[in-house]
This record gives structure tokens, C-alpha cells and sequence, in this order.
């Protein structure tokens, strides 16, 4: 639980403008892409390996993304 407190709680002001889009994106929450220039949604695929903690890790870690049920969100375990 301590990476979803770290996430929820972290103040985009208190980091470099690169790191607020990297946390926006991370939550799910970036919604402008600059390769296309258009609006649309910031993609960002979650990877764990295929052991149970790791998987457990992150779905906890992501648990406030996951609730919101953005789609085509799934964690991609890799074998």
C-alpha cells in the first residue's frame, strides 16, 4: 500500500513538471499526447513478472487506477 499512498498523496507541485506528467500518466490521469498533438488519452501499460507477489504488488500499488475502470487497463504479466 505504501506506492497507492506514495501515489495519492504525492503534490504535483512538489515535483519537476516532468515528473507530475509522469505521475499523471502513471494514474491514468494525462490526457494530452504530444506525438500526435491531439487530446486523447496518455497511455501507460502495467507490467509485472508472473510471481504472485509481484502481481499482488502491483494491482495494490495501482489499486485507485484500477477502481476507476479505465479502458483497456489490465496489468500485462509477462511469463
Amino acid at each position: 500500500e505504501g506506492i497507492a499512498k506514495f501515489l495519492r498523496e504525492t503534490d504535483p507541485k512538489d515535483v519537476t513538471p516532468q515528473e507530475a506528467k509522469f505521475l499523471r500518466l502513471i494514474k491514468g490521469e494525462e490526457t494530452e499526447t504530444k506525438a500526435s498533438g491531439k487530446n486523447g488519452s496518455g497511455k501507460c501499460v502495467m507490467v509485472s513478472s508472473n510471481l504472485r507477489r509481484a502481481i499482488s504488488t502491483c494491482a495494490i500499488g495501482m489499486k485507485d487506477r484500477l477502481d476507476r475502470k479505465i479502458s483497456d487497463d489490465k496489468i500485462l504479466v509477462l511469463q
